[in-house]
């Protein structure tokens, strides 16, 4: 689930989310939501009785924080499993990284 939490952030940091996220239409806005609750995005919120939904999402200072945590966790990861596979696999990771 962490992942979905970093693609997310990382979508945002580069500026790529839709500018309207609704609830019923948008892949992932239970993340999206989590993400806002705990101060990692920020977007106006037009929700009303029915249907949630946000305008203007954007990455908060703490979410690029979060980011980089997540990002140094899934390196980690990366790094683990180099140790464990050898040279050979360090090539297929970094042509999965460019991908």
């Amino acid at each position: 689930m962490l992942e979905e939490h970093r693609q997310l952030l990382e979508q945002a940091a580069a500026g790529q989310l839709p500018k309207r996220i609704m609830e019923h239409s948008t892949p992932g806005f239970t993340i999206f939501r989590e993400l806002i609750e705990a101060g990692y995005l920020t977007a106006v919120n037009a929700s009303h009785t029915l249907e949630g939904a946000y305008l203007e999402p954007r990455i908060t200072l703490d979410g690029r924080e979060y980011l980089k945590k997540l990002s140094g966790v899934s390196q980690a990861i990366i790094d683990q499993s180099t140790h464990f596979h050898g040279p050979a696999s360090q090539s297929t990771i970094a042509a999965t990284r460019r991908q």
